[in-house]
């Protein structure tokens, strides 16, 4: 035998070889023998460089690789045995927690206690079937790999997938040099992209495209799922290709002042349009609760006043009260005197209300025992209250601006039994039919920015159906007994509610639906006066004002 021939045999049994120590390396890890750790994992790459490096030590025949890859397929028996003993502890677990609930009889720990067992069962089965796919990846990986170093004459296209940060052996293929690829088989697997010719790179179309021209790699890209948690909890989920960036996720987190995220409970914030996903990574939400205050604040000009009669008109901000009338100078914080045209020269701000495009307000008289109305609309360019018509209204015995309302759609007018809708084409309100609670005021209804709310006693407490027209139940989970009426208020951001106490205001902030403890407001001599209806808004600002108590909202 020729001394090449000689060099060629021994090249082809150190690859059997160090396939085979690869093997045993890889698929004997801590989730498979359960004692073993630091596992060293050898993947094609560095059976090729050991090859190129003319390895030679620790040669094993073929017949001891098949017969490792005999026992690592044993191996996968008893894991598709324990699965199946797996699945069946969570079918019993889901019985046990469903006979829990029926029964009426257990406590919510008894519960709470089912349900994190069942959790962990599942999270354990998942485990394991990952692990025995993995595992029959390696074993086909090799077998074709044995296979493939058999022939030296041809090339070897491997194809490996990049998963979750590892790269895993998948199959390879043995062609002629220069031909071209034929069908691969694609993994069947929600999260793979696509093959590309480098990781990270772009994807290829069409495998049959390739020329093999050398002995290459072909990469499998799979998405990486990134996780946002705040407070502990999963806040949000993205599918991100390898190497490519996780886009911002708007937080929305009652209380707290949102800093950024960060790839530790604890650690520094990160951008996220400059960190790349290579593998499933968790962002934690970095956050500060608010420092919220009213403090006080000094103006210009007009000192003692109401907040509820301050409106915008969406440019400028008005106080209004028949002949105190003042626009604001923000640039100063002064209230300077305001000169209104037309026959109504002294608006209420209270009175004043918007269809959504146009600014109202009505002034009333008494002829023969019966009140009748005078409508106006704003021209804001000539500053200008010209009159307008409204019909519909002959049976209304108060109209008030304040009980105007709208569901973002339409616009409304209630006030108890006196209950109309607004149709903008013809100028008319009309009378409105609502289902489940018919009685209330405009005043009461309010919004978390999703839903439509009226919370117009401690008893009646309602969310609204728009499609049905008909106001539901709502029931509220609030650390005290009683969720308090038209005590609601905003910065802006949060929705807050509160109550009066001897020794303070005791405020509570809206979280999906929950009412939770905030803080204690100390306004001091204004606590026992402290209403909602107060608190307003120059766009940049949240003011308290009544008479002689004016405060600036500091967070």
């Amino acid at each position: 035998m020729s001394q090449r021939t000689k060099t060629i045999i021994i090249s082809i049994v150190v690859c059997i070889v160090l396939a085979g120590v690869g093997i045993g390396l890889y698929c004997a890890w801590p989730a498979i023998a359960g004692t073993i750790t630091g596992n060293a994992y050898y993947t094609y790459e560095d059976v090729q460089n050991a090859y190129d490096d003319g390895y030679t030590d620790g040669i094993r025949n073929e017949e001891e690789l098949t017969a490792q890859i005999d026992y690592y397929k044993a191996e996968v028996d008893k894991y598709i045995v324990n699965l199946q003993e797996a699945q069946t502890k969570i079918e019993n677990l889901e019985k046990n927690l469903q006979d829990a609930i029926n029964s009426g009889n257990a406590d919510k720990e008894t519960i709470a206690g089912l349900q994190e067992d069942l959790a962990e069962a599942q999270a354990e089965l998942a485990s394991k079937q990952e692990q025995i796919e993995e595992l029959q990846d390696d074993i086909k990986f090799y077998e074709e790999l044995l296979e493939a170093y058999e022939d030296s004459d041809k090339l070897r296209v491997t194809f490996t997938m990049v998963d979750n940060g590892k790269e895993r052996n998948y199959d390879v293929l043995v062609v002629e040099p220069n031909s071209y690829l034929t069908a691969v088989v694609t993994p069947d697997r929600a999260d793979f992209e696509g093959w590309s010719l480098t990781k990270g790179g772009e994807l290829i179309d069409n495998l049959t495209t390739v020329q093999v021209t050398e002995n290459m790699t072909i990469y499998g890209m799979c998405t990486n799922t990134v996780t946002f948690m705040i407070n502990d909890e999963e806040y949000s989920t993205q599918e991100v290709s390898y190497n490519k960036y996780a886009t911002d996720v708007e937080v929305s987190l009652a209380g707290y002042t949102f800093n950024g995220w960060s790839l530790t409970e604890d650690g520094e914030t990160i951008t996220l349009s400059t960190t790349p996903i290579i593998k499933d990574t968790t962002f934690y939400a970095q956050c500060n609760q608010k420092n919220i205050s009213f403090e006080p604040y000094s103006w210009n000009g007009l000192t003692e006043f109401n907040g509820d009669c301050v409106w915008t008109d969406g440019q400028n901000v008005y106080y209004s009260n028949n002949l105190e009338q003042y626009v604001l100078n923000k640039e100063t914080s002064t209230w300077e005197e305001k000169i209104w045209n037309g026959s109504m020269t002294y608006p209420v701000g209270c009175e004043i209300w918007t269809d959504g495009q146009s600014f109202y307000c009505e002034e009333s008289y008494v002829l023969n025992d019966k009140t009748y109305y005078n409508h106006y609309v704003l021209n804001k360019n000539t500053s200008t209250w010209e009159p307008t018509v409204f019909y519909g209204l002959d049976n209304v015995s108060s109209f008030a601006g304040n009980s105007v309302w709208t569901d973002g759609q339409k616009t409304y007018y209630s006030y108890y039994e006196e209950q109309y809708v607004l149709n903008k084409e013809t100028s008319t309100w009309e009378e409105k039919i609502w289902n489940g609670f018919t009685d209330f005021q405009g005043a009461s209804v309010w919004t978390d920015g999703q839903n439509i709310y009226c919370s117009e006693s401690e008893a009646n407490q309602y969310v609204l159906n728009i499609e049905t027209s008909t106001w539901e139940e709502k029931i509220w989970i609030f650390e005290e007994d009683t969720f308090y009426i038209n005590k609601t208020w905003t910065d802006g951001q949060d929705i807050f509610s509160f109550k009066n106490e001897i020794d303070g205001i005791d405020c509570y902030v809206l979280e999906k639906g929950t009412w939770k403890f905030f803080l204690n407001l100390n306004l001091e001599d204004a606590q026992y006066n402290f209403s909602p209806v107060y608190i307003w808004t120059d766009g940049t600002n949240y003011f308290y004002s009544h008479l002689s108590d004016q405060f600036i909202l500091k967070i």
